[in-house]
């Protein structure tokens, strides 16, 4: 059986140190990575040649968990649509 993973929650972004990484259980493809400058959420998302990409959505906190989710449903979505 697969291992589910998570959703992202406030108290696992605040744990993040620099250099960690975390993928959200609630939102596929969506990820936040903590640099020395924050934390940054990014999608996953295969073009329509099948080519991954990976697509900076914005920063947290100015960027909560609900809003990262929508802006990666939209970015996706219009990836397929290209």
């Amino acid at each position: 059986m697969p291992k589910l993973t998570p959703p992202i929650s406030i108290k696992s972004l605040k744990a993040l140190t620099v250099g960690d990484e975390i993928a959200d259980g609630g939102c596929a493809g969506l990820r936040a990575r903590c640099g020395a400058s924050g934390v940054v959420w990014s999608v996953m998302v295969r073009d329509s040649d099948g080519v991954r990409k990976r697509l900076e959505v914005g920063r947290w906190p100015d960027i909560g968990v609900p809003e990262a989710r929508e802006l990666a449903n939209q970015y996706r979505a219009a990836i397929k649509r290209e």
